[in-house]
């Protein structure tokens, strides 16, 4: 389905009303000016995604800073791998690989040592 306002996307009803506006929003912003490629550009975009948010939906700060995360997060970094959170805990991380039948786990022990050993990397 087309939408009929030039330079917006159709609604995609799998996503709920906020998250559907954030991305429409992101991929609109993209789409006039350029992708952000700096941290600093990414925050930017998120930062005026919120307030556009907060306008549109009447949302909460907070609510509006987490769709406009996942959206700038989403448009902008397209991957086959996914974290499926509906079977994630706070102690394992089941991530998903486009293509692939069966999940990765990785403890949280392991994410920390990957992480230590990467910062440990980075600082020498």
């Amino acid at each position: 389905m087309n939408c009929p306002v030039p330079g917006f996307a159709a609604p995609d009803f799998s996503r709920d009303f906020i998250s559907d506006q954030a991305m429409a929003f992101v991929r609109h912003d993209i789409s006039v000016s350029r992708k952000p490629t700096t941290t600093r550009g990414m925050q930017l975009l998120t930062e005026r995604c919120t307030a556009h948010l907060q306008a549109l939906c009447n949302c909460s700060p907070n609510t509006a800073e987490t769709h406009s995360a996942q959206a700038v997060a989403e448009a902008l970094h397209a991957s086959p791998v996914t974290i499926d959170t509906d079977r994630s805990t706070t102690f394992a991380l089941f991530l998903q690989v486009r293509g692939h039948p069966k999940s990765v786990v990785i403890t949280t022990e392991e994410l920390m040592r990957f992480l230590m050993n990467r910062a440990q990397l980075a600082s020498s």
